[in-house]
Parts: structure tokens; C-alpha cells; sequence
């Protein structure tokens, strides 16, 4: 199961799932608006709403 997060209806991340092992360089591109940040940085308050969170 990947990562998902909603704001109310809105879905503003859908299933995201990845892997990063030690020593790899890791970017993540995308225009304004596309859920970079709602990725990266996970809720962690549980009115958050984020499931797949580990």
C-alpha cells in the first residue's frame, strides 16, 4: 500500500509508493501544486489523515 492523503474530497496524493537505499542520490521534480511536499513530509498529527505512513 502507498502513501495517500486527502484535503476533504480533495485527493492530493494517490498511492505513492518508493524506495531510496543508502547512498543514492534521490530528486523529486514536479511543477507547483503536485504534492512533493505533501509526500516528502508526511502529517504527524493524526488529524492529518495520512495512510500509509510507516
Amino acid at each position: 500500500m502507498g502513501l495517500s492523503k486527502r484535503y476533504g474530497a480533495e485527493v492530493a496524493v494517490r498511492q505513492v509508493s518508493f524506495s531510496v537505499r543508502a547512498g543514492e542520490v534521490f530528486a523529486f521534480r514536479g511543477p507547483n501544486g503536485a504534492g512533493k511536499t505533501t509526500t516528502i513530509k508526511p502529517g504527524k498529527s493524526p488529524e492529518d489523515q495520512v495512510r500509509g505512513a510507516e
